[in-house]
């Protein structure tokens, strides 16, 4: 698989680079989880603050173009992404988990 950013635009009110990459490929069409770590590494970022916006595809082409966001921060990615965005990259759990770990915490502080 190689990817080739076409695209790069650097978004400083959402704290992120946005990038529109060609990722060519031999077989089937990479997972969501192998273009993000292929992009991630191009840019030399961390593959769990990179999002994949969009995927398109063309039938007979083994070339996809990819738009994809890459935050600085976790905050700044879960205040911006929407939700279904981030459910595709199973980032949902992960926040609900720490909500309710932070709900847990306060409940007992309030025991005290």
């Amino acid at each position: 698989m190689n990817v080739n950013i076409v695209k790069k635009k650097d978004n400083k009110l959402f704290n992120r680079v946005e990038v529109t990459a060609e990722v060519v490929f031999d077989g089937t069409t990479p997972t969501r989880q192998d273009m993000r770590k292929s992009i991630s590494a191009k840019l030399g970022t961390d593959p769990d603050l990179t999002i994949l916006r969009e995927v398109k595809t063309t039938f007979g082409k083994k070339l996809a173009i990819v738009i994809a966001h890459s935050y600085q921060t976790k905050d700044a990615l879960i205040s911006t992404e929407p939700e279904h965005i981030r459910k595709r990259h199973s980032l949902v759990a992960e926040v609900k988990e720490a909500n309710k770990a932070q709900a847990t915490e306060q409940n007992a502080e309030k025991k005290e």
